[in-house]
Parts: C-alpha cells; structure tokens; sequence
C-alpha cells in the first residue's frame, strides 16, 4: 500500500501534464472545430527552443520560457490563419491530415536543427526532489506539475463561463453561423484558441522535459495520453480532461511499478481509448455541412497496354544497366507504395481513416521474419504468411471502427500503432533479441533474391509482387466488393439501407488493408539480412497517411507518387545528388502535404491531366473517359445503346421481384430517448399493392418509426413482421435485404458515384464470396431488372453518368426514390418524398406512386406533409401525434376527423378548428 500511494502521487505529475495538453486540445476543438494531432509536436518544439534559450544561450528561466510560449502561441496563430482558415470548409479527415503536415513540419525542422543535440535528461526547472508526509515520500516536482495544471485548469474554466471570448467559443463550438449573426467572428474564436492551445502544449513541453529527457519521438507521441483524457472528456469540459490525465498518469506510474512485461504502462492511453468507445460508441460531434467531402475516388482502372511494358522497360533497366543505389531506391519506394495502397483500400474506398498501416506492416514483417528464422520456411511461404497474420490483426483493429469513424478511429489506430510499438516492435523477447532477427537471403523457386549480393533480382521480384497488388486493388475498386466499400465510405445509412452489412464492409477493408500492408513490410524488412522492426513506429505509421495523401487516397497511382517521400527512396537519392541533405526530406514531405490539401485534397494522381497529355492519349488510342458499362441489357431498355438483351448471371430475371407479396406488421412499438417517448405504442399494416399514408406534425415521430421499422434505432417494445418473417432485433441491411427499403429526408445519395452506379449499388447481389472473388475477377456490372426498370419509370437514362452533385434538386430527390425501388422491395418506405418538388415533379411523383403499389404490387408506407398528396394516392391513412396514433381509416375520414383537425391546429397555436376552404393558415385546411 506504501508503494501503491507513493507511485500515485508520483503519477499525478505525468497526469498533470496530459491534463494540460489535452485542455490545450479542447480548447482549439471548440473554437475551430480540429483535433490537434500536431499538439505533441507542439510541445516537443517548445521544449527544444526553450532547452536552446535556456542551456545553450544562457537565459535565465523565465525569459527563456516566456519567449518559447509566445514562439509557439505564434505557430499556433500561423496554423489557423494561413492553413485551417482555408481548409474551413473541407472534411474533418482533411483538417485532420493538415495537423499531420504541422506534425511532419515540426519534427523535421527540429530533427535537422537539433541533429547533435543531446538525447538527455534536462535538470528540472521546478522545485525538485522530496519531502516526508505522513510516512509517504512526496515528489515536489509531480506536486508542481499537478497544481500548475489545476491553476490553468480554473483559468481556462473561469474563462470560458464568465468572459465575452469565453462564451463565443462556447456559441462558435454549437453553432458558428448563430456566432456570426450575433457579430462574432468564429475565424477570430478559432484563432484565439489556436493560438491559446498552442501556448498551453509549450508550456506543458518545457515542464515535462525533466521527467521524459529531450526526445523528439517521444514527446510528439505524448500527444497520445493527451487525446485519450481529452476524449474521456467528451473534447467539451475542461475539468474532467484534467481528472482523466490524471487517471492516466496515475494508473500508468502504478503499472511502471508493478507490471514487469516491457510497454504495457504506454498502453494505459489506448486502454483508455478503447474503454471510451464500448461505452460511449459514437463519434465526436462534428460539423456536419461538411462531413461527406472526401477526397475524390479514382475509377481504379488498370490499363494493362501501359502497365505491363513500362514494368518490362524498368526490369529491363534494373537488371542491366541502373546503378546499385538507383536499384536500392526503387526497392525501397515500392515497398513503401505496397504499403501506401493498403491506406488507398482503407482509407480511400472504405473512408476509414487508419493511423496504423505502416505498424500493420510491421506485424507482417514480424511474423515473416520470426518464421523464416524460426521454422526455416522459403521466402514466398513466409510472404503469404506475413500477410496473412497482419489481415487477421487488422480485423481486430477493425472491430473499433464498428462504433466509432472519422477522427475517432484516427485516434484509435494511433493508439494501437503505439501499443504495437511499445509491447512489440520494441520488446526483444518477440523480435529475436536485441540484435533483431537474423534471416537467410530470401530465394524464389531456387532463384536468389539476395537484396545485398544481387538487389536488382529484388528489385524486379519486389516490383512483379507491387503489379499483382496493383491488379488486386484495381479489381476491387471496379467490382461490386469496391461498390460497396465506397457506399459506406459515402453514407452508411444509405448503404444499410441497400442492403450493404456496413460491419462486414468495414471489416473487410481492415483485414485485406492490413493484409496488403503485410506484404510491403516484408518486403521492406527483408531487404537486410538482420531484420530491425523499430523502424515500424507510431510516429512513421502516421506520416505515412500523409504520403499517400499526397499521392492521392483515392487512386492507385497515388503510392507511387507518396512513396517517393519516404527516406532511403528515389526522393533521398535524388536530394543527395546535390548534397547529403536526405534528412530534410520528411520537412519537404510535410510542405507538400499541407500544399496539396490547399490547392488540390484529391492528391497528385487526383489531380486534372494537362491537355497536351490527353491529346496523347486520344493518339495513342487510350480511353481518357469512363467506359459505358451498362449491360446491353440495360442498354435496351432505358435506349443508351442498340445492343439487344442478353442474360447474365448479373442480371436479375424479367418478372416480379422475388420480395414482393408481402405485408408488414407493425405491433406496439415504442420508442424513447432517455425519458422522452418518440413512438408510443404505434400499430399499423401495410399490405402489398398499397399505399398507406403516415402523416402529423412536426415532432410527431412519424420518420422515428421509420426508423425503427428499418432498424436503424432500436425499439424498446413491440414487433415488426415482414410476411412470415419477424424482424426482432435483426439489423438494417438484413431487413433490406428482406424487401424492406426505404429513403430519406435528406436523400442520402452516394456522391462518390454516377447516377448509373447509384443504382448499380441497389442491385449487386450481396454474396459473401464477392469478397474473396473480386480479387481476381472484377466480374460484370450488369443492372438487374428492377434497375433498369426504375431508369425507365424516373425517367433518368440521360443522366446515367452524371454526378449527383451536378443534378437539380428535385431530380437529385427523384433519384433517391429511383434507387430505392432499383432494390426490387416489397415494401417501400418514403421519408418526405415530395420535399422540395415543384407541382410539376410532385404530380409525376403521386404517379409514380401509384404504379408502384398497382403495376409493381408493391406496399409503400408514405410520410409526407404535402395534404394533397397524401389524399391523392392513399388507400389509408394514419396520423400521429406526439407519437400516438389518434385516426387511422381512409383519406375521407381522416379529413373530417376533429382530433385530427385539432391537432394540426394545435400544433400551429390555434384553438379553434377551422373548416376547410376558410383559408385558415394551417397545413390542414390549406391542403385539405
């Protein structure tokens, strides 16, 4: 218990620290709306510029600290007002990235100004040393720390609650366009706080020198224990991210003294991490108006007439007359650009934004290498099993992407790069000893592959292994696996309701990223006969996301141009051409990723191709267009093109789809929030060949039972049956799967495809082994029936390979629908179909409406506010308010029915009904 205590009140000083950055964190959170995974190189930063004042310059403490503090609140001012102001209106994710080229900036900036600096500890600049109390040694350095922290703590709270400055952030952080009408500036809040995060980070990086030593890795990486108290925090309050650092440090100083087994104190962050999301299991609050932008996805085509004889050329090259250093140097990009593709896979198509590739990576490496040494297996067998192991770790860094996305997971993946690191990579009972793992020269069917004696039969396997990896990526993009993955990517809720598992999506992304990630990490580490796996770093896994940012996420292509930033590259041979200055290459990296995400997110290979390039293209014969790949039977139909019908396996048959003929049964449910009942005890039936309105006034919970019906909220009480079927608890996509689809208010297209593969999304088959075949065969993109069918009733074949961002908005609503029925559902649920619409489209709407339920056979559950609509197309009618159902029966009735009428008007304030045709303003006697 002695020790216990003492370990404790030791802790609290590291914990003070986290406290302090991560108040740093949220400070700049609410004001600009940015997580800071630069925050750590802030600190880090500081703490070299104050050692360079201080030890080497001969200032006396506070000078030195007061100049170092400002230095930083400058850099903090410089980031919001030169890069984050004009990154205001891209995706969280870009924001994000941006902070990972401060990162790569800070680091090597001070990499190569401190390269001779000494990797000591620094004499403390607190009161140092210990006194007894109460039988307890108590440290006056970890006492100091803790009441700094909690001083800046009451400051930044008192701040917040009781001055003008305080309460805009607060007012910015809910709503910035409510800010700016009361006169404040929300890029004036976010430049306050940037510039006050930032001082906040240097103050906690010149307290915690004494007690980390001046470490560039490790105090970036603090950051880490810092994110983890700021999320237990919720990034709002100030007080409890101060007591979760101090959790954090007290439990990892306990874990430092009783647990033996190397790295598990590091850990204690990423712990923390995970605890919060299988409790909470929901993203941090974002701004919305901006959280689809994505950086742009490439058409994944591979185009075999370039490919193959420009990898023939450079074998050729390599094999005769390239130096050995240009050989190295190619080994070395594409093994990186293997690696590079797995974040394409994960981040670029799957939307999920992984900190952890390049570990990932490592775990291949790991595992190929032990077994190579271990077990004697050939090269090619420890390849594939390196893969192998690092899929099946990328599905459990997968799992917390099920609960959580965006900067969330971003923070998640670091987390688990640095428990990787710190229990793995550097524990030498894993990796062979401190020496590392000793290996024999890799070979190939008797062919040597030896990278020191013979590098150019490495290169040319490395770059044979790099095209098949290529091929793979290329085949998933262009199937209905890829089709899948950038559903989810674009809008989960559209995709589930399409029928897409979104776990299985996710998941599969992981495994096969990782997978991908495995093998260029052995390729990687096999090009030394001793395999080093220190190398495989948190801090390099996240720059590595920058790489391929700058490449460009979505494209294929991108790796290779991202890859040329990495050390030991053809960019570190290029730069020692003139001088030896390769180690400034992660600064110039840095430079140009924050450069692409202002002038171009969608990457080099995103970026539009000069017009002397195309025009040598057309010359060379090469489609610079996207190919019609509608099938000729689609092409009949909807008239795109004369080829006559023709069967595939891809094509659903003529005739009625195979979900219709069903009734849905709603029974009893209910439906809360906390203590406010949504749906109360709510029965209704739809059959098939009906229409059954659902109308009432706002907040009455009509799209809550949607919701509920659909699966995507859960019910408290009641059943929903689907024919014989009983719902239960039985997720989204598997009802949609059943024939239960619906749209919703805020349409929810997939931005990232043309309208034509929209509705490819609503009818590929969703078998499992797609995922394993798709692989090696891209296989059709043919439209089923009901697709096609849906192109001809909407009306859409001439917009086929337009973007839905190009469309008007009532044809971008038409579309919604259109996809919806391309699912061929038995039951239909229109969430406010007529939103929007103009008489003309709402008349072709009512329609469309009509053949649906009376040529398609198809039930369809409507909810609108539009009376005549409602009125126009349903057979019944049922109204709800506040969650109860109060009139039910047909349109007739329902007109006429006073507690209908008086609910509509109670709800606009009016106490007395009017009749209809008064001109009473009221949704009711309006309509009616």
């Amino acid at each position: 218990m002695h020790n216990l205590i003492e370990f404790a009140i030791f802790g609290i000083g590291t914990g003070g620290v986290y406290g302090l950055l991560g108040n740093g964190l949220v400070l700049i959170y609410r004001g600009s709306g940015v997580v800071n995974f630069a925050h750590g190189a802030m600190a880090m930063s500081a703490a070299y510029i104050f050692y360079e004042f201080d030890r080497v310059d001969g200032w006396s403490f506070w000078p030195a600290f007061v100049v170092s503090v400002l230095i930083l609140a400058g850099v903090g001012t410089f980031t919001q007002v030169v890069i984050m102001r004009r990154l205001r209106n891209a995706s969280p994710i870009s924001r994000l990235i941006a902070t990972l080229g401060i990162l790569a900036i800070l680091d090597g900036l001070f990499s190569i100004w401190f390269a001779t600096a000494p990797n000591t500890a620094i004499p403390p600049s607190l009161p140092h040393g210990s006194f007894q109390l109460g039988g307890f040694a108590i440290s006056q350095e970890a006492l100091s720390l803790f009441g700094i922290a909690v001083g800046i703590c009451l400051v930044l709270y008192t701040w917040s609650r009781h001055t003008a400055m305080g309460l805009a952030m607060i007012a910015v952080a809910e709503s910035s366009d409510a800010a700016s009408s009361l006169g404040w500036s929300p890029q004036t809040v976010a430049t306050v706080t940037w510039a006050g995060g930032a001082a906040l980070a240097a103050i906690a990086g010149i307290l915690i020198v004494p007690v980390s030593g001046l470490d560039i890795t490790n105090l970036t990486l603090i950051v880490v224990g810092a994110l983890a108290a700021a999320l237990l925090g919720g990034f709002l309050s100030f007080p409890i991210v101060l007591v979760a650092g101090l959790v954090i440090g007290i439990v990892q100083s306990e874990m430092a003294f009783y647990v033996s087994q190397p790295g598990w104190s590091e850990t204690v962050p990423f712990i923390a991490i995970i605890l919060v999301l299988l409790v909470r299991g929901r993203g941090l609050p974002v701004r919305g108006h901006v959280l689809e932008r994505l950086p742009k996805v490439g058409t994944g085509r591979f185009r075999p007439q370039i490919v193959l004889p420009v990898t023939i050329a450079l074998a050729i090259c390599i094999a005769t007359f390239f130096p050995q250093s240009l050989t190295i140097a190619i080994t070395v990009q594409i093994a990186v650009a293997t690696v590079l593709l797995s974040i394409v896979v994960v981040t670029g198509y799957a939307g999920q934004l992984s900190l952890a590739q390049f570990c990932l990576a490592g775990v291949g490496a790991l595992a190929a290498g032990r077994i190579a040494a271990v077990e004697g297996w050939p090269f090619l067998a420890c390849l594939v099993c390196g893969a192998l192991t690092a899929a099946a770790v990328g599905i459990v860094v997968g799992i917390p992407a099920l609960r959580t996305r965006g900067v969330n997971l971003a923070i998640v993946t670091l987390g688990l790069g640095l428990a990787l690191e710190d229990l793995v990579f550097l524990n030498p009972d894993y990796t062979g000893g401190v020496g590392g793992t000793v290996v024999k020269p890799p070979s190939f069917f008797g062919l040597s592959l030896n990278p020191v004696t013979d590098p150019a039969s490495y290169a040319i396997f490395c770059l044979a292994i790099f095209v098949l990896v290529v091929i793979v990526v290329s085949n998933i993009r262009r199937s209905r696996t890829g089709r899948r993955l950038v559903a989810v990517r674009a809008n989960e809720r559209a995709a589930a309701s399409l029928g897409i598992s979104v776990t299985g999506a996710k998941l599969y992304a992981f495994a096969l990223g990782a997978g991908i990630a495995g093998v260029g990490g052995v390729l990687l580490a096999f090009m030394n006969p001793v395999l080093q796996f220190t190398t495989f770093g948190a801090l390099t896994s996240a720059n590595f996301v920058g790489y391929a940012t700058i490449g460009g996420l979505g494209h294929i292509t991108g790796p290779l141009f991202g890859s040329g930033f990495q050390v030991g590259g053809i960019g570190s041979l290029i730069l020692n051409q003139f001088a030896s200055i390769d180690s400034w290459l992660p600064l110039i990296g840095g430079i140009v990723l924050v450069a692409i995400l202002l002038q171009n997110p969608n990457g080099i290979a995103g970026a539009p191709a000069p017009a002397a390039l195309l025009a040598l293209a057309r010359k060379l014969g090469i489609s610079t267009h996207r190919r019609l790949t509608t099938t000729s039977a689609a092409a009949q139909v909807v008239g795109i093109g004369p080829a006559p019908l023709q069967q595939s396996d891809s094509v659903v048959p003529a005739g009625p789809s195979p979900h219709r003929a069903e009734e849905l049964v709603v029974s009893g449910v209910t439906v809360r929030f906390g203590g406010v009942v949504a749906v109360n005890d709510v029965s209704l039936s739809v059959r098939a060949g009906e229409v059954v309105g659902l109308i009432g006034p706002n907040g009455a919970g009509k799209t809550t039972l949607i919701d509920a019906v659909t699966g995507f909220v859960p019910m408290q009480t009641g059943s929903v049956r689907l024919g014989d079927q009983s719902l239960g608890r039985m997720p989204a996509y598997r009802r949609a799967r059943l024939g239960l689809t619906r749209t919703f208010q805020s349409l929810e297209l997939f931005e990232d495809f043309s309208v034509e593969d929209n509705f490819r999304v609503a009818s590929d088959t969703r078998d499992r082994a797609a995922y394993f075949v798709n692989l090696f065969h891209r296989g059709t993109a043919s439209l089923s029936i009901d697709a096609i069918t849906a192109i001809r009733q909407f009306e859409l074949s001439g917009l086929l390979k337009r973007s839905p961002r190009d469309l008007p908005y009532g044809v971008r609503r038409l579309l919604g629908i259109a996809r919806a029925v391309a699912a061929g559902p038995a039951i239909l649920l229109l969430d406010e179909p007529a939103a929007g619409l103009n008489d003309v489209e709402t008349a072709e709407l009512a329609r469309l409406i009509r053949h649906l339920s009376q040529e398609e056979n198809m039930g369809v559950l409507l909810v609108e506010h539009d009376m005549n609509l409602v009125m126009d197309v349903c057979d019944r009618v049922v109204v709800l308010n506040f969650g109860t159902i109060i009139g039910e029966g047909a349109p007739a009735d329902v007109r006429n029915n006073p507690v209908v009428v008086e609910a509509y008007l109670g709800n606009l304030g009016t106490s007395t009904p009017v009749p209809a045709g008064d001109g009473a303003q009221s949704e009711a006697t309006l309509t009616w």
